[in-house]
């Protein structure tokens, strides 16, 4: 007898667990009662496989399963699908019914192995390609993502018509319908239209597209030119920003000069009673303010100014002051303002 070719141990764990998720286990205790049931069932079921009536028959042996799942009834169910089309299921049952055969030592196991061999020569393969413009498509074959790595490589599928369909990043879609018959092997390409392309795909700004001068060439890019009515609402904001920054200064400069003469009432050589201490950082604080909010209106009026002589020069070259700029320090105690115009 010749040596069986085993699959390797990491492919019959995966189908084993594929055919525990979709066949019907037992998972109650056997009775005789059911054991005879079962026995009737499995003969009913040969019959109307003899016959090539193989729904029937695969409904049979799933009812069997559920007493008791041997080798046996486990090719027979592969057998069913297979002449019932599910190829990919077949397969996945005989490698299965192949191994607990074999580790049984059961005298079957070889005409199962032939019987797995069979359906690989037969078994359609599908090969899925992403095309231009389509690099990062999200691709599904009959309602299942295909991940990356099955992409440009063999999937096993049933014959018959199968959708793909891939998904490009802007949401659209491009839809293709493959029919493949048995131990035909197909490529089907997904290339998106240019309309769907993924920007990625694009090519780059700086090549001439197709139709345009090829000895044009790209000139600088100008700046978008400035807004004549947001540059003429500028000078009126700093301004603004100014008389605000003032009218602050002086309401802290008041808040600081009535914090002095509640010190100076009670306070004697620079001396003041431990009561009065939170008046006294009051007045320190409203004198910080005071520097902040007047170096604020400083810097708002002279902006203004600048913007205003800005505006009414000519514009091809700007004055002076816009070049140079205003600087404004503020420190406590001190205002400073440097600048030119």
């Amino acid at each position: 007898m010749a040596a069986l070719r085993r699959p390797s141990r990491f492919v019959l764990l995966a189908a084993l667990a594929c055919a525990m998720a979709g066949a019907p286990l037992a998972v109650h205790a056997q009775t005789p009662e059911d054991l005879a049931r079962a026995r009737t069932l499995f003969s009913q079921a040969l019959s109307l496989e003899a016959a090539g009536d193989w729904a029937a028959a695969l409904a049979k042996f799933e009812q069997v399963a559920k007493v008791k799942l041997t080798p046996q009834v486990r090719f027979h169910i592969g057998v069913c699908k297979e002449n019932l089309g599910r190829f990919t299921e077949a397969l996945g049952d005989y490698r299965i019914a192949e191994h607990e055969a074999t580790e049984q030592g059961s005298k079957d196991a070889e005409q199962m192995t032939r019987a797995r061999e069979a359906l690989e020569q037969k078994l359609p393969k599908l090969v899925i390609r992403l095309g231009a413009r389509a690099a990062r498509a999200r691709v599904q074959l009959d309602g299942v993502d295909v991940g990356a790595a099955k992409l440009g490589r063999e999937i096993p599928v049933d014959p018959g018509t199968h959708a793909v369909v891939a998904r490009l990043r802007d949401g659209r879609k491009v839809e293709q319908s493959i029919e493949i018959a048995e131990g035909e092997k197909k490529e089907v390409e997904i290339v998106a239209p240019p309309k769907l392309a993924d920007d990625d795909d694009e090519p780059p700004e700086d090549e001439p597209a197709e139709g345009d001068d090829a000895e044009r060439a790209p000139g600088p890019v100008q700046p978008p030119p400035a807004d004549d009515s947001t540059m003429a609402v500028l000078p009126w904001l700093a301004l603004g920003v100014g008389v605000g920054g003032f009218a602050a200064a002086g309401w802290f400069w008041s808040q600081r000069n009535d914090a002095d003469a509640k010190l100076g009432a009670t306070c004697r050589a620079e001396l003041c009673p431990e009561r009065l201490e939170p008046i006294q950082q009051d007045g320190e604080r409203y004198a910080l303010y005071t520097n902040i909010a007047a170096g604020v209106g400083v810097a708002g009026a002279v902006t203004a100014v600048v913007l205003l002589i800005a505006g009414s020069g000519p514009e091809e070259k700007p004055p002076a002051a816009a070049r140079r700029g205003v600087r404004v320090s503020v420190e406590p105690g001190r205002i400073g303002v440097r600048g030119a115009f």
